[in-house]
């Protein structure tokens, strides 16, 4: 039934291809499981419990969620399967005040992404946590909002796991717990208003690499004992925002000392001569998804006004960034671009434009180009002149170069509607087709 419908979703969307010039940003779930090996385990139609499902699938299985509350504790994830809800705001996985945890992930390479897991017992002194990976390595836990729990995910006795693109909040004792957890991966995720974002319990817990995530109004960002951790990324790549830091961006380079600002804070966090995180951010950070060519990349962006909308258009070698500024405000923005997707020969060779007023009015701005071997770093500011503009970044090859006919087909000017950066109170990215 499932693969009944991936079908016909695909053949719509080549004919509005096709005739339209257009190609949707970001593919649905339905079409990501089209890709997947192994049995779909559909809940609630094939069974009412996704421990149920579970219980029956076999490694290889993918395990898709409808959107619904689901009121289940302990679910354990034993077995090599992909855990996916269809929607992350609406599949919702709901322990009711009464969990210890709701997920404990025990095997090695599960995946659990887009879902919404919350409630667990509010108790602090029983250490409960809205997701658990126990004994485990190489989890991936991918584009879930954790909220009201005592430990948002509790990662123990694993490694080379991924945490990336969640958001976790409002935790009674910490967002993110590390306990004798070595080289995981905690990458471009929100932890706001948490009494610690980030938990570091051992000396035991080390070469985990931590930066691109938002700490935001955490009454504490992180506490950690001196085991080595990674908090940045190196230059230009940097590392992550922290909502209680107000330095200064003047300088660049990767000592930080040549004239021009870049999007990074001139000295380390939280202390200049001992920093935890040497190329802390200016502004938060916030993804984007172009899904171009059969593959989708990720674009970075790190700025003080609202990214509304965007697109990507394949055949002028253009991105497009739609954004809301208040009049008069002094804009800066910093732009993270996959070298695979867009590219020029010269650093110097990208142009950036505005326009206002419906597109009447255009101005070149200036910037500043950094680059490392996977991603070129466009850094630019701007006055604001009207509520609304668009910024168009425009590259010199798209890669792979597309022929006329595969251009034809893939000419991309797609917009997607996202939540605003700010404070990031509302829910995270939500997409429009």
């Amino acid at each position: 039934m499932v693969k009944t419908k991936i079908t016909v979703k695909n053949c719509l969307l080549l004919t509005l291809i096709f005739l339209g010039g257009v190609s949707v940003l970001a593919l649905s779930e339905q079409v990501h499981l089209a890709l997947c090996s192994g049995v779909v385990r559909v809940v609630p139609d094939d069974y009412q419990k996704i421990s149920w499902a579970i219980g029956n699938a076999s490694d290889g299985d993918t395990i898709l969620i409808r959107p619904g509350a689901y009121f289940e504790v302990r679910i354990i994830v034993d077995k090599v399967v992909t855990i996916v809800g269809e929607n992350a705001e609406t599949t919702i996985i709901d322990g009711q005040n009464v969990a210890d945890n709701i997920f404990n992930i025990i095997a090695d390479q599960a995946i659990v992404e887009n879902l919404t897991v919350k409630s667990t017992d509010p108790d602090p002194t029983r250490y409960c946590s809205a997701i658990q990976i126990y004994n485990a390595k190489n989890v991936t836990v991918k584009n879930v909002i954790v909220t009201n729990a005592v430990i948002g995910v509790d990662i123990r006795s694993s490694n080379e796991s991924k945490l990336t693109d969640c958001r976790i909040n409002n935790t009674i004792l910490c967002g993110i717990r590390l306990q004798n957890s070595n080289n995981n991966s905690i990458t471009d995720n929100t932890l706001d208003q948490n009494h610690i974002g980030i938990y570091i319990s051992d000396m035991k817990s080390k070469y985990n690499r931590i930066h691109h995530n938002n700490f935001i109004d955490n009454t504490q960002h992180v506490s950690l004992p001196s085991a080595i951790n990674y908090f940045d990324d190196g230059y230009p790549s940097g590392g992550n925002y922290w909502s209680d830091y107000n330095g200064t961006d003047l300088k660049s380079g990767n000592s930080q000392n040549e004239t021009r600002s870049d999007g990074i804070l001139d000295q380390g966090y939280p202390d200049p001569n001992y920093p935890l995180d040497r190329y802390p951010l200016l502004n938060p950070i916030k993804k984007l998804h172009i899904f171009v060519g059969g593959h989708t990349f990720t674009i970075e962006t790190s700025s003080n006004s609202t990214i509304i909308a965007y697109g990507f258009n394949s055949s002028k070698k253009t991105l497009d960034l739609f954004v809301n500024s208040s009049v008069g405000a002094f804009t800066t923005f910093r732009v993270e671009i996959p070298q695979e997707l867009l590219s020029c020969d010269m650093l110097n060779d990208w142009e950036i434009a505005i326009y206002y007023s419906n597109n009447l009015w255009q101005t070149l701005l200036d910037y500043l180009p950094e680059s490392d071997k996977e991603n070129t770093y466009l850094f630019f500011t701007y006055n604001n002149t009207t509520f609304n503009a668009r910024i168009e970044i425009k590259g010199a090859r798209v890669i792979p170069e597309f022929t006329f006919i595969t251009t034809c087909i893939l000419s991309i000017f797609s917009i997607i509607l996202i939540s605003p950066i700010g404070k990031l109170k509302e829910k995270d990215t939500t997409y429009c087709a």
